[in-house]
């Protein structure tokens, strides 16, 4: 029997925040949509919840890592992205943008029900 080879795995590590290289692509109503986009910091609490929800509910998502310590969250173009310059920041599949962990959330729960991650009943 010929040897089955399983399939090429793509990894994808999180892009870095880089203010000198960072743009978005500006989609017509024929292409493909906007992947979700996070914009975080792997040592900053604030964005965890959002990588947790993300995680939990197994949303495809790309990751852009924004160094808080060099202060690129200060930077122009991420003012552009997020006018607070806080992370996290979540880019929807449609080019909205959330800045906040609880509409982070609130959208996560609407646009992907399922696991419900804040119950489903208020009892």
């Amino acid at each position: 029997m010929p040897a089955t080879s399983k399939p090429e795995r793509k990894t994808s590590w999180p892009r870095r925040f880089d203010a000198g290289l960072l743009s978005f692509p500006v989609l017509s109503s024929r292409q493909n949509p906007i992947m979700i986009t996070l914009y975080d910091c792997i040592t900053a609490p604030s964005p965890r919840r959002a990588r947790i929800l993300l995680a939990e509910k197994g949303v495809a998502h790309e990751t852009v890592q924004v160094d808080l310590k060099n202060a690129e969250q200060l930077s122009g173009l991420y003012q552009k992205i997020n006018p607070q310059c806080t992370v996290p920041a979540l880019r929807t599949e449609d080019g909205a943008m959330l800045t906040d962990n609880a509409a982070i959330t609130a959208w996560l729960e609407a646009r992907y029900p399922e696991p419900p991650l804040l119950g489903i009943s208020p009892n």
